[in-house]
């Protein structure tokens, strides 16, 4: 969390006609704001895309709300005197679920599995670097990112690496809702790699 934002110059029930900003850069979280404006809310805002940068500003241009992603939003979280809502505490909230913002996932067959299982590997790997090396990975990526070294360190240490049956849960649900929305074709099967 954190990460995925909603910067909104009115209350979120306000938004029914008013034009919300949208990044180009992340589908998933597009689909997320409009589940909980359109489905939870019954809203239909006006959407507009932008693509996002530390010199765009699509509500200071006018926009009543605007969905930020990524190092931007951990920048623009705590500079703004709009209202900021974390969008994963607003899933979270409304169904009871934590939200899964990323996933490595395939369609390869069970053909691929030992690929799969390679792969797997590099991952846990590269996960077991920086578990082992985050303090030195903040100090040297948080200036490049524009963050304070600590502030990037608390990030990423509240962030979960498993996926647990909860978020499982969580992901079917949010599945679901892109489908209800036509932005999915229905809830996949779930299917593990495992030796």
């Amino acid at each position: 969390m954190q990460s995925v934002l909603l910067e909104t110059t009115r209350p979120i029930e306000e938004l029914d006609g008013a034009e919300v900003a949208i990044p180009t850069a992340s589908a998933t979280s597009v689909v997320l704001l409009r589940a909980l404006l359109e489905i939870r809310h019954g809203l239909r805002p006006r959407y507009r895309e932008f693509v996002q940068s530390d010199s765009v500003d699509p509500v200071r241009d006018g926009a009543a709300a605007a969905l930020w992603i990524g190092d931007i939003a951990l920048r623009r979280g705590g500079s703004t005197s709009h209202t900021i809502l974390d969008m994963g505490e607003l899933f979270t909230d409304w169904t009871g679920l934590p939200f899964v913002f990323a996933l490595w996932q395939t369609s390869a067959g069970p053909e691929r599995d030992d690929e799969l299982l390679a792969l797997g590997e590099l991952l846990a790997d590269s996960r077991r670097h920086y578990e082992a090396n985050a303090e030195a990975l903040a100090e040297r990526y948080g200036p490049e990112l524009g963050l304070e070294p600590g502030r990037l360190l608390r990030y990423w240490r509240s962030l979960e690496y498993g996926l647990d049956e909860e978020m499982q849960r969580g992901l079917l649900h949010f599945y679901r809702l892109a489908a209800e929305l036509g932005e999915a074709p229905g809830v996949p099967p779930l299917r593990w790699v495992t030796r």
